[in-house]
């Protein structure tokens, strides 16, 4: 093994003689001037890159970026005033529904109380006239029942006076008789 790292040792020893000094070629100011040209060769490479190809390309996507942003801001605008409409709209339309509604139903509380109305004054008007009847009948019963009264009362005499006295007497004396005792 010794005698690898030797050998080792005499090629890194030979390799920096040939280069003249064992330091960093960074470093070495003869080395400058080339690095120096290198350097500008491949920045000035790099800035034609970026400036021909990459830059435009990058400013193209940003510049439809913001119009695709200020498209959009604007749709999003004109969205929203049309939602604006259509929510008046339609507020407008609930208020008039509302009122046609409240209308219909006073129409409708107006009919029925109407209705009822005319139903009732033609009950009281049948209830009257079949009261009107009722009493009616009660004065033709009453007037029948006083007629019956007087027969019964004629008869009624007759058969006192003939129980009492044994005599008989006639319907008209009867009749006269019980016309005494009514008044």
């Amino acid at each position: 093994m010794a005698e690898t790292a030797s050998i080792t040792d005499t090629a890194n020893g030979a390799a920096a003689a040939a280069h003249g000094s064992g330091g960093l070629p960074q470093f070495d100011l003869s080395l400058w001037p080339g690095q120096i040209f290198w350097l500008l060769v491949v920045f000035g490479v790099f800035y034609l890159i970026l400036d021909k190809v990459l830059l435009p390309r990058i400013s193209g996507l940003i510049k439809e970026r913001r119009q695709t942003i200020e498209s959009n801001a604007f749709e999003a605008q004109t969205l929203q005033g049309e939602i604006e409409a259509a929510r008046h709209r339609a507020d407008s339309a609930v208020a008039e529904a509302r009122a046609r509604g409240a209308q219909l139903a006073s129409e409708a509380r107006k009919s029925v109380e109407a209705d009822i109305a005319k139903a009732k004054n033609e009950s009281e008007a049948s209830l009257a006239k079949d009261i009107e009847a009722a009493e009616q009948k009660i004065r033709d019963a009453q007037a029948k029942a006083m007629e019956s009264v007087h027969t019964i009362a004629a008869d009624v005499t007759t058969a006192i006076v003939q129980k009492l006295t044994g005599q008989n007497i006639s319907g008209d004396e009867a009749v006269k008789a019980a016309a005494r005792t009514d008044a």
